[in-house]
């Protein structure tokens, strides 16, 4: 266990989902960690466990499920003595996998706080209890970069069933979302949406993971055009997969008309992130990515940033400042 002079600092970052290849088991699917919005938790000794105020019942959750599986009938209300603190995180429902990092974020810290050698796998399945259907943001929070993986999700500690890649350092993101008032698709509504869609069918789904293999090759060759006409083909097909749900390939309207707009700016490279609204352009430089924004419908907020090159980063100080 931890001494009391310790703290454990958790940083990772978000993840940009393009999409399925199915909306049946064995899932898969192409994804992107990036560097921002960042979550950033803090883990300290405390009498009784405390989740402070952010997201505090899926942390009592997670430190629940860790107690019951390393420490069972150890500790008070099978909660461990600690206090977590979530300096930063993405907001919630908004298509950057938050969910997914901070439960993870959560899970590792507590193994780090508490000493225990956790697996990948033990820290994805049985404690975060992540990767249901798209694995890309598990894999990403340990690995950064650009993931593809075909869904059968049989080990995370080796690459028989995902591939990395390092995505070119100098390209760029824009995060771009419609007015606050549009919302993603989460939960037990998320839940039933998969459970009502027809599987998609070998052709669609050989045809998206062919796009898929080429949005990772031309990423390994730093090959822009070809990134650029795979990714923005890959995810409107793959939302094609949903279109009962979201009226089309975008999720509503207001994403729609985002995605004609950049569209009609010139981006090349673009899409909806998992269920939105969050929409991606990706650029060649932060130049181009600024003069792009400088062009938006001042009505969208956007964001701009880059890959996040790797993992989670956990530290243990006994200064309680996070370098």
């Amino acid at each position: 266990m931890a001494e009391a002079s310790l703290a454990v600092y958790v940083r990772t970052g978000s993840r940009l989902h393009f999409g399925l290849f199915d909306t049946h088991s064995p899932f898969g699917g192409v994804g992107v960690m990036i560097d921002q919005p960042q979550t950033m938790l803090r883990i300290t000794p405390a009498p009784n466990f405390d989740a402070g105020t952010v997201d505090s019942q899926r942390l009592i959750e997670i430190a629940r499920q860790f107690t019951q599986s390393y420490f069972a009938g150890q500790f008070n209300e099978d909660l461990p003595p600690c206090k977590i603190q979530v300096l930063s995180a993405a907001d919630p429902h908004f298509g950057l996998g938050s969910g997914t990092q901070l439960a993870l974020a959560t899970a590792a810290g507590l193994a780090n706080f508490f000493d225990v050698q956790a697996s990948r796998s033990d820290l994805i399945h049985h404690i975060a209890q992540r990767g249901k259907r798209s694995a890309v943001g598990s894999i990403g929070f340990f690995t950064g970069g650009l993931i593809i993986e075909d869904g059968s999700a049989e080990d995370y500690d080796c690459g028989s069933w995902w591939r990395h890649a390092d995505f070119p350092a100098q390209w760029r993101f824009l995060l771009i979302r419609p007015p606050s008032n549009t919302l993603s698709i989460s939960g037990e509504v998320e839940r039933h949406a998969f459970a009502s869609l027809p599987a998609a069918g070998q052709t669609k789904r050989s045809e998206l993971i062919q796009l898929g293999n080429k949005i990772f090759d031309s990423t390994l060759a730093n090959d822009f055009k070809r990134f650029a006409q795979a990714v923005t083909r890959f995810n409107r097909l793959s939302g094609a997969l949903f279109a009962t749900h979201q009226g089309g390939c975008y999720n509503g309207p207001a994403v729609t008309e985002l995605i004609e707009h950049v569209a009609s700016l010139g981006a090349t490279a673009y899409g909806q992130s998992s269920w939105g609204p969050t929409v991606f352009v990706v650029t060649q430089s932060q130049h181009e990515a600024e003069h792009f924004a400088a062009q938006l419908n001042p009505k969208y907020s956007v964001a701009i940033t880059q890959t996040k090159p790797t993992g989670v980063s956990i530290d243990k100080t006994i200064d309680n400042r996070f370098p």
